[in-house]
């Protein structure tokens, strides 16, 4: 899971042309998915639906929202579960513990706590010295280098019957705070050159030592670039908001490496919430897996994409209400449109 990495099209619009990388991926005998978006728009909720397979979490409303997609990343969910009970070894590795929430049933993760060495009273100085608390503020302590070092160790180790998951934080997103910097775009591309070498790595490090994996390189949603560089709901009319709002926000990378043996089977996959469906349905020969289990081909109605877009959604893949009304989300589209 790369943060807040987006699809070719999008990138153009940013204007940073990201075709080079596109290239080495396929020359590996990847397959980019294009078009590809998530029905959720924070990294949370989009990758507890992933990991569940579920795209209708509902997030309790009379408790925290976070801590219940956090529940899900903690390794409570189907996904993991499911290659668990078949004999895997699940893996969690993030480079902050954001998205951990006890109980954590990971066989293994890191980091191991959200206390770290750093010391909590050293935070809170740390924060007021700096004039501002981050969301992240108490879970920062996990070294970026060691992070990439525990990585590397893990994708090259060859270790067979493994589920591993994995959450960077290059490119990233914009600052969420309705403002965006002078220099938004600038900083996003400097990111993604990271998360580019990054990926390169990773790929290379699991390529050469288990050519055998499913590998899924995503992104977890939008990096919020246009506008006002955080949630148009309430901002913006939504006659405003267009094609390329959406994707900034919903959009998200998608590649797959297929081992020989499945490579030849495949799934109309539209949103980052279908890997989990096609994986399964192919590893169990079964194509009937994937219609059963796919999302709903829609963004998630809840507090999040009201907060987002505003009375917008995205159905089949074409939007519905907003300035592009009726349009498809993407041009460039590795999936069939409904007739």
């Amino acid at each position: 899971m790369y943060e807040s990495y987006v699809n070719l099209e999008t990138h153009n619009y940013y204007g940073f042309d990201n075709t080079k990388h596109i290239k080495f991926l396929e020359e590996l005998g990847f397959k980019v998915y294009h078009g590809i978006y998530s029905n959720a728009a924070s990294s949370r909720s989009s990758t507890a639906k992933i990991l569940d397979i579920n795209a209708e979490l509902y997030p309790p409303y009379d408790g925290p929202k976070t801590r219940f997609y956090q529940h899900y990343l903690s390794g409570n969910s189907l996904a993991p579960e499911i290659f668990r009970s078949n004999g895997y070894k699940t893996i969690s590795l993030l480079h902050h513990g954001f998205y951990y929430a006890p109980p954590i049933t990971w066989d293994e993760h890191h980091p191991m706590d959200n206390s770290g060495d750093f010391g909590g009273g050293k935070i809170l100085v740390k924060n007021i010295f700096e004039g501002y608390f981050r969301f992240d503020a108490f879970t920062d302590y996990f070294n970026y280098d060691y992070y990439l070092k525990l990585k590397k160790e893990y994708l090259t180790s060859g270790e067979k019957n493994t589920f591993f998951y994995t959450h960077n934080k290059w490119p990233g997103h914009s600052q969420n705070t309705t403002r965006c910097r002078p220099d938004e775009k600038e900083i996003h591309f400097e990111g993604l050159k990271k998360a580019n070498t990054e990926m390169k790595n990773d790929v290379l490090n699991i390529t050469k030592n288990d050519p055998d994996s499913i590998i899924v390189l995503v992104g977890d949603h939008g990096p919020n670039l246009t506008k006002n560089c955080s949630g148009l709901g309430g901002f913006y009319d939504a006659n405003e908001v267009d094609k390329y709002d959406i994707q900034d926000r919903y959009g998200t990378f998608l590649s797959i490496y297929w081992p020989e043996d499945i490579a030849g089977i495949e799934h109309n996959i539209i949103m980052s919430q279908d890997i989990f469906p096609s994986i399964l349905s192919r590893i169990t020969n079964n194509n009937n897996l994937f219609t059963q289990l796919k999302a709903k081909r829609e963004l998630f109605w809840d507090w999040e994409i009201n907060y987002t877009i505003g009375d917008i959604n995205v159905i089949d893949g074409i939007i519905k209400g907003g300035k592009d009304d009726g349009k498809p989300l993407f041009n460039k589209r590795s999936y069939n449109l409904p007739n």
